[in-house]
């Protein structure tokens, strides 16, 4: 699932996020920023991966729900600037009738020397 969101954020899928964030997801970003899922959609109209590799992925599952975390660097485009990203992140992923589904996303910058 971690592999199809990578995919998906790659393509600025919206489709695919429409499908497979639960109705309560929130992303946390590193400046505290909190995104709902709309909002989490519609970023995508302004932000785009150039390119995303994504390591160190460990996954603790719970019942039905998993936590999968990883480092991830790119490259992206935000309102017609180029950057650069590399963050550590952690997804909340739950079970529901139908599917697994991403119910929380948080990310950190990495500093100078990790990851």
């Amino acid at each position: 699932m971690q592999r199809e969101f990578d995919d998906a954020e790659l393509r600025s899928d919206t489709g695919w996020h429409e499908r497979m964030l639960t109705g309560d997801f929130q992303s946390i970003g590193e400046q505290g920023f909190v995104l709902d899922k709309a909002r989490w959609i519609a970023m995508h109209a302004e932000f785009r991966f150039l390119s995303l590799r994504t390591s160190e992925i460990t996954v603790r599952r719970y019942d039905r729900s998993a936590i999968v975390r990883g480092v991830q660097h790119g490259e992206a485009t935000w309102n017609g600037q180029t950057m650069a990203l590399n963050v550590r992140f952690s997804q909340v992923w739950v079970e529901q009738a139908d599917g697994w589904r991403l119910a929380a996303l948080q990310f950190s910058s990495l500093g100078s020397g990790a990851g």
